[in-house]
């Protein structure tokens, strides 16, 4: 990949989580507001965390350190 340093690594990092297939979401951790959303994410049409299923389950992941992978909250929510 031409160039080298921050910037050009902090695109391609960003670039990358853009393309992400699936939605992901970044969140600030302790309130667990959406700080970010890759264009997968923005095309579900979920406009934040306001599923409490959702929230409840982040909430687990976050006291546990056990990742979860369940998109079915988006079929229910839909």
């Amino acid at each position: 990949m031409p160039g080298s340093g921050e910037g050009t690594a902090a695109a391609v990092a960003a670039a990358a989580f853009e393309d992400l297939p699936e939605p992901v979401w970044e969140l600030r951790c302790d309130d667990l507001q959406v700080a970010t959303a890759n264009r997968a994410a923005r095309a579900t049409g979920v406009d934040g965390l306001d599923a409490p299923d959702l929230r409840d389950a982040l909430r687990r992941v976050l006291d546990t350190g056990e990742p979860v992978r369940d998109l079915r909250w988006l079929q229910r929510n839909a």
